[in-house]
């Protein structure tokens, strides 16, 4: 009986290592194949030019949405055709509209209230409109909100790669190409305005309105861009290294 029992947990715990095995196996395959799939993308302009679209649609949301919930009426514009880049217009309203902004994060709440970190994250949402939405600095927020949703769309893109359960096998590799896509290319772009003169120039001739790092920059009195530039990169950092941390601790808590 002793004999029989301890071969069932030894074939428990080699079906529980092969498992694990798989999963670091699947887990760094869909990590990697959107980071080297990243300058094949760049070599088609098609692709190219969609990963492009899409980065500057989300981009324009963020000043979108984060206008709206400081009470500003904001209409986002993206130019597909020219592929120039978007803006978004947005018209001042009262800072009292906060409150709506307050309610809408919310109902946000109750409806991802079993996602603890959803949960987390719009708390501290309405702790930041709370605290800017009499002061200058909510128009500094507005101006860092498209980076912002950029880098939330690399965290959710690349969760949804390596973590979510629910995703389609064939639909991973295209996550993660998405994410390391839009997290390289800003990184590139921030790479260069912090250490070549002509990368500042031409970011800021090429905008199509006064681009968002100079706002804050001159919103915050710094000698020019580059003094923040390495500080966005780590924006598209962190998501990454936050969603890496989530698959690695969903794997091994499986398999325990």
């Amino acid at each position: 009986m002793n004999d029989q029992k301890s071969y069932e947990n030894g074939c428990q715990n080699n079906n529980n290592s092969n498992d694990l095995n798989k999963s670091l196996i699947y887990l760094i395959v869909y990590f990697f194949i959107g980071l080297l799939f990243y300058p094949l993308i760049n070599s088609f302009f098609i692709t190219k030019y969609i990963c492009t679209m899409i980065a500057v649609t989300i981009h324009e949301l963020g000043h979108t949405v984060v206008g709206l919930l400081y009470g500003n009426l904001s209409f986002p514009f993206v130019d597909f055709f020219l592929g120039r880049g978007g803006i978004t217009v947005s018209i001042e309203g009262s800072p009292s509209g906060v409150i709506f902004g307050v309610m809408a994060l919310v109902v946000l709440i109750y409806i991802f209230r079993e996602r603890y970190y959803f949960i987390g994250m719009f708390v501290f949402f309405i702790i930041i409109l709370l605290c800017t939405a009499f002061t200058p600095q909510k128009y500094i927020l507005i101006s860092m909100a498209g980076h912002l949703f950029e880098a939330i769309f690399v965290g959710v893109a690349l969760y949804m790669s390596i973590v979510a359960e629910f995703t389609n096998i064939y639909d991973r590799p295209f996550y993660s190409m998405l994410a390391w896509w839009t997290a390289l290319n800003r990184i590139d772009l921030f790479n260069g305005l912090q250490s070549s003169e002509l990368a500042r120039s031409q970011y800021i001739e090429n905008s199509i309105v006064s681009p968002d790092l100079l706002n804050i920059t001159n919103s915050l009195g710094l000698p020019g861009i580059e003094s923040i530039a390495g500080y966005f990169m780590l924006i598209y950092v962190i998501p990454i290294i936050i969603i890496v941390i989530m698959a690695v601790y969903k794997i091994f808590k499986q398999a325990s």
